[in-house]
């Protein structure tokens, strides 16, 4: 009796060995597939998570102004996370940081609540362009950013492309993110993200541009100054009488100007700027409150407003080699208030002896003149201080 052999024959099993092989790929290649789905959505999640760092740090004025001006709100330098004094960014010509190709390299940080000092490293450009990491990001598990540019890329005119001299002004910029977002388990993706960004901006007189603030808001800084002009007094030395300048149009000053000549008081002058929606409800003449009078000899002559006034305009005499008595006008403005109900004394680097050249001290950025303080020497003026407060309405 023959016995019947079961099993496959060689054809059969080389049929299941590819046929298992083939299941076998199928599984690798859809393994992969599944990884780089995961992958892709690993860094789609992270995208997202980018573009909320971004908005929540652009939206604010106050994280914006630290990360791209390194200033406090009166203008100046802003304190680092250290707690030391940053140094301020170097002004450019708009013209070389207006293209793809150009910008001004930023790290985008979150600030205290007073907005004058950082407080941590969010965002910043780490990934070479040779794909070597500079650092760590560990925030971000499926991407990696090159660089954070800012540009000036609105079109301006009159001025070569660049924008013209003005102490203070406004326009549209874009921060763009530049980073490699991974796609599948080993390959990568060049990308970036832009974002509209409003700019106050201050111009000099070689087209030089720094940036004073920004946010993405389009109100984030509706300033109380404005139309800012300079009033000066007529004449030129006056002997054994005044020199009197006030700003026009119920301006507030923002900066006091006095010429020094060789014996004798020359003209004064002062910046003023037209308050937002306001104009001057009273206006009183405040006396040199030291009453040191005409004829005092090297010594300070101050005049500060009170009761919530601030200077519009002041005088000054001129005896036959001294100062003489300094008198202020001090204007009341409904509706505005000293911001902390305080004012800053500024001082002011002349010394005496300065001879035929103007005098001055301005105010910083968004303060206005509360007082001035003018030193008699043995034969010429100077300025010895002046009194800023930072005002805001109510």
């Amino acid at each position: 009796m023959l016995l019947k052999e079961e099993g496959l024959s060689l054809v059969g099993v080389l049929l299941s060995a590819v046929m298992i092989g083939g299941i076998s790929l199928g599984a690798l290649k859809l393994s992969d597939s599944i990884l780089d789905s995961q992958k892709y959505a690993e860094s789609s999640i992270d995208e997202n998570e980018l573009k909320e760092k971004v908005r929540l740090i652009l939206d604010n004025e106050k994280f914006c102004r630290l990360s791209v001006a390194r200033r406090k709100k009166d203008g100046t330098a802003a304190l680092g996370i250290s707690g030391t004094a940053m140094s301020l960014p170097a002004a450019v010509k708009k013209n070389n940081v207006d293209e793809d190709n150009e910008g001004i390299d930023l790290e985008l940080y979150y600030g205290n609540p007073q907005g004058d000092q950082r407080t941590k490293l969010v965002l910043e450009g780490q990934w070479g362009e040779d794909g070597v990491i500079a650092g760590t990001q560990p925030d971000f598990k499926s991407l990696k950013i090159r660089r954070i540019l800012l540009r000036f890329n609105n079109e301006a005119f009159g001025c070569s492309g660049n924008y013209c001299e003005n102490s203070q002004h406004r326009d549209v910029g874009e921060i763009e993110i530049l980073y490699v977002k991974k796609i599948s388990k080993d390959k990568w993706r060049e990308m970036s993200m832009r974002f509209n960004v409003n700019l106050l901006l201050s111009t000099d007189a070689s087209n030089n541009t720094s940036v004073l603030s920004c946010s993405r808001s389009s109100d984030f800084f509706v300033p109380i100054l404005s139309e800012c002009s300079y009033a000066e007094s007529l004449g030129g030395s006056v002997n054994n009488g005044r020199q009197d300048v006030e700003c026009p149009g119920g301006k507030v000053g923002v900066s006091a100007y006095v010429y020094a000549s060789s014996q004798l008081d020359g003209p004064v002058a002062i910046g003023c700027c037209k308050l937002k929606e306001k104009t001057p409800s009273s206006v009183i003449t405040q006396t040199e409150q030291s009453g040191k009078g005409t004829g005092a000899d090297n010594t300070d002559h101050e005049v500060r407003c009170s009761g919530n006034r601030f200077l519009v305009g002041y005088g000054a005499y001129a005896s036959d080699y001294l100062d003489g008595n300094l008198e202020g006008r001090c204007a009341q403005f409904d509706g505005l208030v000293k911001v902390a109900g305080s004012c800053i004394d500024y001082p002011v680097g002349y010394t005496d002896g300065s001879d035929d050249l103007w005098q001055k001290a301005t105010c910083p950025l968004n303060t206005v003149l509360e007082g001035i303080v003018l030193r008699a020497g043995s034969r010429l003026e100077r300025i010895r201080s002046i009194s800023c407060c930072a005002v805001e309405e109510i």
